[in-house]
């Protein structure tokens, strides 16, 4: 599940799979409607450009996650050497998005030891 905005709205859900339009209380399984962008009224660009922001927009958070777990890079207190070796690691995950557009296909930088 990706985040992605049509008509200035916030979704939290692929355009392309049915919509949850609530739970069975006999069994309290999911109830499934029409896909996402029906329901929206999405044209096939629209939808396929919602798609491609939303799978984006997911490796933007697991990029934002690595670059966090690696803040401490930048106090004061941390050597020039140690900077060394892990400023490349953090520039890397920053340019993540100039070549991969979705978590499906990119390549992680290695992590210094």
């Amino acid at each position: 599940m990706y985040k992605f905005t049509y008509k200035g709205e916030q979704y939290d859900y692929n355009p392309e799979n049915p919509a949850i339009v609530g739970m069975d209380p006999d069994t309290g399984e999911m109830k499934f409607g029409d896909k996402l962008r029906d329901i929206l009224g999405m044209s096939d660009e629209e939808a396929q450009q919602c798609h491609a922001t939303g799978l984006l927009n997911e490796l933007r958070e697991k990029r934002d996650e690595l670059l966090k777990e690696t803040d401490w890079v930048g106090g004061t207190d941390v050597s020039d050497t140690l900077k060394a070796q892990w400023n490349p690691y953090r520039q890397a995950l920053r340019d993540i998005t100039e070549n991969y557009t979705s978590l499906e296909d990119v390549v992680w930088p290695d992590k210094p030891e």
